[in-house]
């Protein structure tokens, strides 16, 4: 059963047993948008990667023969490591004129658009989506197979909806608040997914990113921040090193939240995220028993916030606070990106 199949299927309503109920909007039209989003922008992303390696191993190939986007051109955006391609700008845009075609009257938060943040009064009544066309950018530019395509809702500022979609591998995961979490494999079969039993940090795989849009920024006039920034996390990092059972760095937070939530990690931290890094993620990983907050332990995290720290239950992230540290983070954050 390819994505396709699964938005036409007659046997959507099982996966919507308890889903987040509103008047205004039916759970199966979102889902059925979102996964058609997903995998038309899915083909894209493929092609795009397809394109570039043909090029590179044939030289002389005519440009002809393939749809756009041909290549993999990137931009850089705050540093030589925060990049957009034009891949990246077509599958928002793909993603966003369809869901508006659908919903016009909702909101859009996308990467690569012009809105970026919506406040709350803004949200009153609203439902919001928010997306990262390609999750993994630096990976897709290096055809390194985990990138994703990420599409949250939330409704004013409750997240209540998450599809992530891997392209690369064909893995997606979905999740309504109240309704559980799921996956859809390779093979096309879709399981109800949960989180691992790991409740200690000594035997934990844990997942997590270095904030390198952040270390690398040209601000020059954010050095102290940015030394500040990488003392927290050459910290964080050699108490995982020498705390836990081993330490991954996948560079998808949408893909690492869906791996805890399917107990292929145990718990994921960052700092610098953005909404549209999580917002879809975060739906599934609760939807599948995982438990978030800040790195420092605020157990009410906010979407809207740059500091995350997840594991498959309380326990273990209650650990994992008394570990790590993330002192004045949101003020080195700030600085870097405004000062």
């Amino acid at each position: 059963m390819d994505v396709l199949s699964l938005s036409n299927s007659n046997d959507l309503e099982k996966y919507l047993i308890g889903a987040y109920k509103n008047d205004v909007i039916s759970c199966k039209d979102v889902l059925k948008c979102a996964l058609e989003c997903a995998y038309e922008g899915g083909k894209l992303i493929k092609a795009s990667i397809n394109q570039r390696e043909h090029k590179d191993n044939n030289p002389i190939a005519e440009d002809s023969s393939y749809d756009k986007p041909a290549t993999i051109f990137h931009q850089i955006k705050s540093s030589d490591v925060d990049l957009v391609t034009e891949t990246d700008i077509a599958v928002e845009k793909l993603i966003k004129l369809k869901i508006f075609s659908q919903f016009p009257n909702h909101l859009f938060i996308g990467e690569e658009g012009d809105i970026k943040s919506i406040d709350t009064i803004d949200r009153k009544n609203k439902f919001v989506w928010i997306v990262d066309p390609i999750d993994g950018t630096t990976n897709f530019i290096h055809s390194f197979p985990i990138v994703a395509i990420s599409i949250g809702v939330a409704y004013e500022d409750e997240n209540i909806f998450g599809l992530v979609y891997n392209p690369m591998n064909d893995e997606l995961w979905f999740a309504w608040k109240n309704s559980g979490a799921f996956m859809k494999k390779v093979d096309g079969t879709i399981i109800p997914i949960k989180t691992s039993l790991c409740n200690s940090v000594n035997s934990a795989l844990i997942s997590t990113g270095f904030g390198m849009y952040l270390l690398r920024s040209n601000n020059m006039y954010a050095k102290q921040e940015i030394n500040e920034l990488l003392q927290l996390i050459e910290y964080n990092t050699r108490q995982l090193m020498l705390n836990s059972r081993d330490i991954r760095r996948i560079g998808s937070a949408a893909c690492d939240l869906c791996y805890v939530a399917m107990g292929r990690t145990d718990s994921y931290y960052e700092f610098g995220i953005r909404e549209w890094d999580i917002a879809a993620g975060l739906v599934i990983l609760h939807e599948a028993g995982g438990s978030s907050s800040t790195v420092g332990g605020i157990e009410s995290y906010s979407l809207k916030g740059r500091n995350i720290l997840v594991a498959c239950n309380i326990t273990l992230r209650l650990q994992l606070n008394q570990l790590l540290i993330d002192t004045d983070i949101n003020r080195i954050i700030d600085a870097i990106e405004n000062k």
